[in-house]
């Protein structure tokens, strides 16, 4: 894989928001082609990239705090998933490149790694 600066801008190209419904879950969308997610599927797509589509390293990252899921409001005041990673910086749907800050949106907090897994695991099971 490359250094991982152009990941955003890559997965944004082929990318369209679609709401989860009524349950949220989260989803690695598909590695090739248009796809279809909201703000949580595109961070952890692109976190699954930059760690080279490798599961171990992944959760490594989000264990060790090399990479955070942050709870924010959007500037339209919605809930939004934004991601943070060292070395990186900010990412979301938002953006096709990697930020200093999470700008526009208001910090809130970290979301922990147990709740991605139990998100991830919800989008295994909800297939609808």
């Amino acid at each position: 894989m490359d250094n991982g600066l152009d990941i955003p801008m890559k997965l944004q190209n082929r990318f369209t928001w679609e709401s989860d419904g009524k349950l949220d879950s989260w989803h690695v969308m598909a590695d090739e082609g248009p796809v279809r997610g909201d703000c949580d599927d595109f961070a952890t797509r692109v976190l699954y990239d930059l760690a080279d589509r490798s599961w171990p390293r992944f959760w490594w990252w989000l264990v060790s705090f090399k990479a955070v899921f942050w709870f924010v409001r959007s500037p339209k005041g919605g809930p939004h998933i934004v991601l943070w990673v060292r070395g990186y910086g900010w990412t979301d749907n938002y953006k096709d490149a990697w930020t200093v800050t999470a700008a526009p949106h208001s910090k809130r907090y970290p979301w922990p790694w147990p709740w991605v897994a139990i998100k991830l695991l919800i989008g295994k099971v909800d297939k609808t």
